[in-house]
């Protein structure tokens, strides 16, 4: 059987919110699953009388931190929202703290609620819901008699029905507006690095090392000493259905003032929600760093790392780049090496330097 990456993830993260001392336990456990290694593919533009900021980033040991609206994929991190499953998610709450409802029209509402939600015939079925039967206190009744008395109580029922109306678009406000601020904080306050798990992923050289004339970073997580950088590194999870808003982000405690809830469970919810992407990306072998900026490190879009490894030449990089980086690395004295097509199948293979 296939490592669950997700269930690995929520039940890691769950632990570490619930205890800090743990989190040391969790780093340890991510060191494992990628061997110490991390790579992060860089492009060289083509144009010459540019800033090669991938270069300057590696000489000053700097991580470019995307926002995610920046990212190519406008699914990635754009989460969607199933409004009504949140209101199913919702409804019980917000039927218990109304108080403009009486104790008698309450269970109304909550059967009439769950038939409207349903999208069924409302008269039809609450005549066959023995919960009205249970409600209008005629259980055990004849047939005839309760549908008699039912269709007395299908006044009571109307009203419930109005009540439910009144009451979800008072809610819906809310809610929006909860969408949104949550959708503002994802898109403004949190930074991204993506990184891979492998080197020689010929796509990933293709797609984000301008067609092999970059370079792939290699990072040694055993040499770094910044913990913001491994308690907040993730793995990407792939799925066919978009992530969607955590019904239980939302703390409806004052229906009329609903906030982003902190439990621990919502934040675990909302993390796997900004870590799953499409799995057309499933080759990637993503990992992010996800930082919240201005509380992580994270300045001006930049994040400093000391556990820079190995820097990995394209195939196709020019030679005056070449020399660049080859100089980088005896200044920073870590290892070089170069990606070369084989010779007898499609696939690159790495050949060490020094």
């Amino acid at each position: 059987m296939g490592f669950d990456k997700e269930s690995w993830l929520r039940e890691q993260l769950t632990i570490a919110f619930q205890d800090s001392s743990q989190a040391l336990q969790f780093i340890e456990e991510k060191k494992c699953k990628l061997n110490n290694k991390l790579y992060k593919y860089c492009p060289i533009s083509d144009t010459d009388d540019i800033v090669q900021y991938p270069i300057e980033n590696l000489k000053n040991d700097i991580i470019y931190m995307s926002r995610v609206s920046n990212f190519n994929d406008p699914f990635d991190t754009y989460i969607s929202f199933d409004l009504n499953n949140t209101f199913e998610n919702f409804i019980p709450k917000i039927i218990e703290m109304n108080t403009e409802l009486d104790g008698e029209l309450k269970p109304l509402v909550s059967v009439v609620l769950s038939l409207l939600m349903a999208k069924r015939p409302l008269k039809e079925d609450c005549l066959n819901n023995p919960q009205l039967f249970e409600i209008v206190g005629v259980d055990g009744r004849e047939a005839k008699q309760v549908q008699q008395i039912l269709n007395g109580q299908f006044p009571k029922i109307e009203a419930a029905k109005e009540a439910y109306q009144k009451m979800i678009e008072s809610v819906k406000t809310e809610i929006s507006n909860g969408i949104k601020k949550s959708r503002e904080i994802i898109n403004e306050k949190y930074y991204i690095s993506c990184f891979s798990t492998s080197s020689n992923n010929a796509l990933m050289w293709a797609h984000y090392s301008n067609k092999h004339k970059g370079f792939c970073i290699e990072y040694d997580l055993e040499k770094t000493r910044n913990t913001n950088f491994l308690i907040n590194l993730y793995p990407v999870l792939y799925s066919k259905k978009r992530a969607t808003i955590p019904s239980n982000l939302f703390d409806i405690t004052a229906t009329n003032n609903i906030k982003i809830s902190t439990s621990n469970e919502s934040i675990v919810d909302l993390l796997c929600a900004l870590l799953t992407k499409s799995d057309i990306w499933k080759y990637e072998d993503e990992w992010r760093l996800l930082l919240y900026g201005g509380t992580m490190g994270v300045n001006d879009n930049k994040f400093k790392i000391d556990c820079i490894n190995k820097i990995i030449l394209g195939c196709q990089i020019e030679d005056k780049y070449e020399k660049i980086l080859t100089q980088i690395c005896k200044t920073k004295e870590i290892h070089l090496s170069k990606m070369l097509l084989d010779e007898n199948e499609y696939q690159i293979h790495e050949e060490i330097i020094f």
